[in-house]
């Protein structure tokens, strides 16, 4: 894979590889691949994955309006 390439040619150098992550997944396969820096530049999707989970782990219905504000059903 072209990425694996870049990846050895800055570790090779003494380079930091370092990339976006969108979630912890993300990091986890990324520093199988040789990353070292994680940039989580997309903060509002992990709030809004994490808001999620936490609603569903409490019986509310996951879906979030764009204020962020959850819907008051309950799931059954």
């Amino acid at each position: 894979m072209e990425i694996d390439s870049v990846v050895e040619v800055l570790q090779k150098s003494g380079k930091t590889c370092g990339i976006v992550a969108t979630n912890f997944r993300d990091i986890e396969n990324r520093t199988k691949q040789g990353f070292g820096m994680f940039a989580v530049g997309l903060n509002s999707g992990l709030i809004i994955n994490g808001l999620k989970h936490i609603l569903e782990q409490v019986g509310r219905e996951s879906k979030i309006h764009s204020d962020l504000s959850p819907s008051n059903k309950r799931s059954t």
